[in-house]
């Protein structure tokens, strides 16, 4: 019974990898072992300036380069204006500004990008007619992954403004977004989650953890919300959906969580099934995935529980 649940499994993840493997394809995505192109490039080519409106609310950002060194600081200024003829009120959902700027990148996903000397707008209030909204800030090159940020590594990026706002007589809350996008050349390389894992699942401590468990191990990379599988006995590894990683931790099977650990890349990975240890650790160099060291963790005193899919730090 279990050796048909597993090939269901698989079955199902392939489907599901193939799909996303098409939609990818047909956006042009690319998901390969090399430095990542880390920001995200709605707009075409690389602007230094940008400007939106919708509903009367003009949005305006801009950088001072189209390309920066390693140890620059990038330096982002945005300024929104109420051009309607009444007044509107902005707020952001719980926990986040109704006017706020984010660095975006592949390796830490939308990370905050603090007002200068922390003198920004309120983080909600009104907006009268005719005035205007400005804040700015300073990105210092470091990806916050987990506790332990990072150099980021040679790519594209891109700086977004967001501005929610209220209007009179509209149910829904208006969204209204400009992106900037910049290089940065000479950062150091970062391999991406999916050639780590892959690395892992080729490593000959943790197949040997994985026989009689099961064939695949599902793993999630919370800083992005992604999911990955990857088989021991073949050693390929794609990318898949939440649902399939819900229904490997409900039946017992092996999953981890991919995060970072100071310098390295840390897998942590555990399942309900098979002899003790149910836990292991791979650490991993960030730039190659050589492996720094297996360990097997203890035992805990009483029943197991389920870990979070973000890695212990």
């Amino acid at each position: 019974m279990a050796r048909r649940l597993i090939a269901l499994v698989v079955l199902v993840a392939a489907v599901i990898a193939a799909a996303i493997a098409l939609s990818r394809a047909c956006d042009g995505g690319d998901d390969g072992g090399g430095p990542l192109p880390s920001g995200v490039t709605p707009t075409p080519g690389n602007a230094t300036e940008v400007t939106r409106e919708h509903q009367g609310i003009v949005l305006k950002l801009s950088i001072d380069e189209e390309e920066y060194e390693v140890g620059e600081e990038i330096a982002a200024r945005a300024e929104v204006k109420n051009t309607r003829g009444d007044d509107i009120t902005y707020q952001g959902p719980p926990g986040e500004d109704g006017f706020r700027l984010q660095v975006i990148s592949d390796l830490g996903g939308a990370q905050p990008l603090p007002a200068d000397d922390g003198d920004g707008p309120p983080p909600q209030g009104t907006l009268e007619s005719g005035d205007s909204l400005k804040t700015g800030g300073k990105w210092d090159q470091r990806i916050d992954f987990d506790a332990d940020p990072v150099q980021a590594p040679e790519g594209t990026y891109s700086i977004r403004a967001t501005f929610l706002a209220q209007l009179q007589g509209l149910a829904d809350v208006v969204t209204i977004q400009a992106v900037v996008t910049f290089k940065l050349k000479g950062g150091g390389f970062i391999l991406d989650p999916n050639s780590v894992l892959t690395a892992a699942v080729n490593n000959e401590e943790l197949r040997a953890w994985m026989d009689g468990r099961a064939e695949n191990v599902i793993c999630a990379y919370s800083t992005r919300g992604l999911y990955y599988q990857g088989f021991t006995p073949t050693g390929p590894v794609a990318e898949t959906s939440d649902f399939l990683y819900s229904s490997q931790i409900e039946e017992g099977l092996p999953i981890c969580g991919i995060g970072t650990d100071g310098d390295a890349w840390r897998l942590n990975f555990y399942s309900r099934v098979g002899d003790p240890p149910h836990r292991v650790n791979l650490v991993m160099e960030l730039d190659d995935a050589k492996l720094i060291r297996f360990e097997e963790v203890p035992e805990p005193s009483g029943a197991a529980e389920t870990p979070s899919p973000t890695p212990v730090q």
